[in-house]
């Protein structure tokens, strides 16, 4: 790293392989801003048989007899037999049509074409590679080919112009952080055919407002909408299995989800807030509402994990003497939250549980407290001018780690 005014290399001829980011000016390991890489174009001889992803920041061509790789004349990298995409680094280039013969786009593909703004993807492309498209902030169209089925971690990251996405039929797989901050997507349509979306999803798709999730996903796990900020209402599928109570940590907008009557595993109130079928267990509050008060239904036995995370507007939260159990990050970042009375059935109070609340002044446990554990950072970065009632830790075991760091 930190060749600078390089312009030409010569590789021998008896050259095997090319390390991951050999030459490349986008090295997750170091800063390039203050380089002057100039490298043209690279030329592989026939004996290259083995390449790290992306190994190079400039259009590629190969000796036509080399037994691996074929290049065309934009520089664009090929396994031999035209079926893989192997690298595109051409910043002169605008548009890309994608041969037919492709049916796997590698790892890093285009990573930070920025100069790409349109690109035609052929119908028998099956996988695109973790950071294949990641911030190509020119593309604003994109239609995934209907042979599809796998897209991996971050491939469509930082596409900040793309507005709309349609995923096909016949889509497998999506995973991790594959369209974070697509902050210009407006909006998205999940097939049947896709049963997860994962972690990260679609974080931080700032201006997303539609939301189509058809039947067939059955889990929707953390932050896989975080910050999605201008998401007004979503429905959740009937076949849905499993939901984090941080998939929508940050939709500041989100005021109701809805869920079917239908459902076997969830229900939903008057409110949009999302419980287990029978009600026993508070899931998700929408964090948009404005509400300033709420009352959590008195068939609640446990207040799940992330459920009121970042509910900023409530200032009273009323838990009945039915709840045994709340949930980590259960009212973590409840800005508003001045006081709660802990409900004598309460065993467990989970780590996180009301950190950083930053206006709760005051906690009272009632009288006969069943309380037999609490969870490190509990009550830690709050505000305690008025105090706590007395804790009732006569079963508590352990004090935990920083229970009330930085709340005096």
């Amino acid at each position: 790293s930190g060749c600078i005014n390089v312009i030409d290399i010569e590789l021998p001829e008896n050259l095997v392989s090319i390390g991951k980011e050999a030459f490349s000016k986008s090295s997750s390991g170091f800063t390039w801003q203050t380089i002057n890489y100039s490298l043209v174009e690279l030329h592989l001889p026939s004996s290259v048989v083995s390449l790290g992803e992306n190994f190079c920041s400039c259009p590629v061509f190969v000796a036509e007899n080399n037994s691996t790789f074929v290049s065309d004349e934009n520089g664009v990298l090929y396994t031999k037999d035209m079926s893989e995409l192997v690298i595109c680094r051409n910043n002169k280039l605008t548009e890309f049509v994608c041969p037919d013969t492709v049916t796997t786009i590698h790892n890093y593909a285009f990573y930070k074409q920025t100069s790409l703004t349109d690109i035609t993807l052929s119908q028998t492309i099956k996988t695109i590679g973790s950071y294949a498209f990641y911030g190509c902030s020119s593309i604003s169209a994109l239609f995934l080919p209907n042979g599809l089925e796998t897209i991996k971690s971050y491939a469509f990251n930082g596409c900040t112009s793309l507005k709309s996405l349609s995923l096909p039929e016949g889509t497998k797989t999506v995973e991790k952080y594959a369209f974070y901050n697509c902050s210009a997507l407006t909006t998205l349509t999940i097939p049947s055919t896709v049963e997860e979306i994962p972690e990260y999803a679609f974080y931080s798709c700032d201006v997303l407002k539609s939301v189509n999730l058809t039947s067939g996903i059955k889990n929707i796990n953390s932050y896989a909408f975080g910050y999605c900020e201008s998401l007004v209402n979503i429905t959740l599928p009937v076949t849905l299995e499993n939901l984090a109570g941080d998939a929508f940590y940050g939709c500041t907008a989100l005021t109701t989800i809805n869920v079917s009557s239908n459902s076997e595993n969830f229900s939903c109130d008057s409110y949009g807030v999302v419980y287990n079928k029978n009600k026993t267990v508070l899931i998700s509050y929408p964090k948009g509402r404005t509400n300033t008060s709420f009352t959590i239904p008195s068939t609640v036995t446990e207040i799940a994990a992330y459920a009121f995370y970042g509910a900023t507007k409530l200032s009273s939260i009323t838990i009945p003497s039915t709840v045994s159990v709340i949930g980590e990050y259960a009212f973590y970042g409840c800005d508003a939250l001045k006081s709660i009375t802990i409900p004598a059935s309460v065993k467990r109070i989970e780590k996180y549980t009301f950190n950083s609340c930053d206006y709760l002044s005051s906690i009272y446990f009632a009288s006969g407290s069943l309380l037999e554990y609490i969870g490190n950072y509990a009550f830690a970065n709050c505000n305690f001018p008025l105090g706590i009632s007395k804790i009732p830790i006569q079963a508590v075991t352990n004090i935990p780690d920083s229970l009330f760091s930085q709340s005096f």
